[in-house]
């Protein structure tokens, strides 16, 4: 048999993806080790090594990250060498996220063995560096040669390396109590006998959640923690925080998905794949959608109506804020329905449209922040705040609007009304490009440029307004310049439920450019609303 750990919420998600990525780095394949949807069993003999995977992932690179310490020496000297390297656990992968999550437990500020790897680095930092000191004329790069030529980092790796070893043996070499309470995460093993009482989670093991019967003790029942924890567990915990991405300077994010441990793993994957994280953590939702366009349609739309995400905010040494957010089924049915659709060069303001969806702001907000760029690019010359993205957006689009932006009105209108109207909206585009052709023909292009900028300019105004008269009034006076009759889609915008969706489209199509006769729509020229 082998040792099972099970997955029933986000912090032992986590860590079931924290140590698959410590598998993967070794190259251990992990499929067969996925038993269920929420349970992962690793034989005995994969157990037994991994504390050694556990200290190599730790390890790997060190030797760079203490070169760039090095390097990002000003002032030239042997004693401030030494000091760079005084203490060179604090190089280890990750040992920001660990510090974070752990605070106070064997793997930060209460190692035991902490003491020992600085005395050890000392001896063999001193035993080069003396002889660097009696010459002259030696740059860092040069200091770093000798070092490297003298083994010095990959001495330090292994000295480090034994005593991460060292540590997790500290844990998993408990021994359980068959007379004690079960382990609160496995409900299989036995928790064991610490400093004179079981062994329950506390601040050391998540420090994020921070909770302990001497910090927090109304959190437990009669001021008792039961999250009783077997060696194996404990063990299993501090893998939890290399599941999670580092999205910012204190923040860290992770993706649960509930019995759906190989979507789990993949998602989270991918996150970490990624060279630049989004600033906003609404924006990583556009990799899960990304994720999801190769996903059969039912279990896609099943893994956004089950999805959240868990986002971390240190806020000191000791303390954090958890954030989460779930998608509501709606949303996540149009999400899945639009996974395809979303137009590529609109990518820089997803972030900005994921907010907008989930937090119920109206995408027509959305949409007039662009075409206030668009038709006010004087007025916006640096433009700053929340929406400045958007507006930039409509800035950048120079001569006409690209008819995608009738995606974002699709959207809206399915989302709230639970249908898209796309034949309603691309026929009032339609109005809007016919209505320019007859500008054009009645007074030529330059003319009618002009005529079209002020009649969309008071359009705008009365959409913003949501004035209903002032928008009849400029139509009427608009299609009389023409001599044509007032198209029936426009009696349809009276109403107020039709508004936005018809009034918009016209606009759009109205300073949008006609294709039929010449390049196909779809181009980059297109998408940047330049010829």
């Amino acid at each position: 048999m082998g040792v099972k750990f099970y997955i029933d919420n986000w912090l032992t998600a986590s860590s079931g993806v924290g140590l698959i990525e410590v598998l993967q780095d070794a190259e251990v394949e992990y499929k067969d080790l996925v038993k269920d949807s929420r349970k992962l069993e690793l034989p005995e003999e994969l157990f037994e090594k991994l504390p050694e995977l556990y200290a190599d992932f730790l390890t790997k690179g060190i030797d760079l990250t203490m070169k760039e310490q090095i390097l990002k020496s000003k002032k030239l000297s042997i004693e401030t060498l030494k000091n760079r390297l005084e203490n060179p656990y604090t190089f280890i992968n990750g040992y920001d996220i660990i510090k974070s999550f752990y605070r106070n437990s064997i793997f930060a500020n209460n190692n035991p063995y902490k003491d020992i790897i600085k005395q050890e680095n000392s001896k063999l930092l001193n035993s080069i560096l003396n002889d660097i000191h009696r010459k002259e004329d030696m740059d860092y790069e040069s200091i770093i040669d000798v070092l490297e030529n003298k083994g010095y980092f990959e001495n330090i790796r292994n000295v480090i390396k034994y005593y991460l070893i060292e540590t997790l043996k500290l844990i998993i070499s408990n021994q359980e109590d068959k007379n004690a309470p079960l382990c609160f995460f496995c409900r299989e093993r036995h928790t064991y006998v610490y400093k004179g009482k079981y062994r329950v989670f506390g601040a050391e093991h998540f420090t994020p959640l921070s909770a302990s019967e001497d910090t927090l003790p109304n959190l437990f029942w009669n001021g008792r923690n039961k999250m009783y924890l077997c060696p194996y567990c404990e063990f299993y915990l501090f893998f939890a925080a290399f599941g999670f991405t580092k999205v910012g300077n204190n923040r860290f994010l992770f993706v649960y998905i509930p019995d759906d441990l190989d979507s789990l793993i993949s998602i989270n994957s991918q996150l970490k794949s990624k060279e630049k994280v989004e600033k906003n953590i609404l924006g990583e939702l556009f990799r899960v959608v990304k994720f999801l366009r190769n996903v059969e349609t039912q279990k896609a739309r099943w893994i956004l109506e089950n999805i959240y995400f868990v986002e971390i905010e240190k806020v000191s040494e000791a303390t954090a804020n958890i954030y989460s957010f779930s998608i509501s089924p709606r949303l996540a049915k149009v999400l899945k329905n639009y996974i395809d659709k979303y137009p590529p060069n609109f990518e820089s303001v997803f972030p900005k449209f994921v907010e907008y969806v989930y937090s119920g702001r109206s995408l027509y907000e959305f949409l007039f922040k662009i075409l206030s760029g668009f038709f006010f690019p004087k007025r916006y010359q640096n433009p700053k705040g929340y929406d400045a993205d958007l507006i930039k957006k409509g800035m950048s689009f120079k001569e006409f609007l690209p008819k995608k932006l009738l995606y974002f009105i699709k959207f809206q209108e399915e989302l709230i009304m639970g249908e898209s109207f796309e034949k309603q909206i691309n026929f009032a585009y339609r109005e809007g490009l016919n209505l320019k052709k007859m500008y054009e023909k009645e007074l030529g292009k330059e003319k009618a440029k002009d005529r079209i900028k002020t009649l969309s300019y008071r359009i705008l105004e009365a959409v913003r307004r949501k004035d209903l008269d002032a928008f009849e009034q400029n139509l009427i006076r608009a299609y009389m310049q023409v001599e044509r009759e007032i198209p029936y889609i426009f009696v349809q915008a009276l109403k107020d439920e039709n508004f936005n969706r018809i009034v918009y489209a016209f606009l759009i199509g109205l300073n949008g450019r006609d294709w039929s006769e010449g390049e196909p729509e779809g181009t980059s020229e297109e998408s940047l609303g330049q010829e």
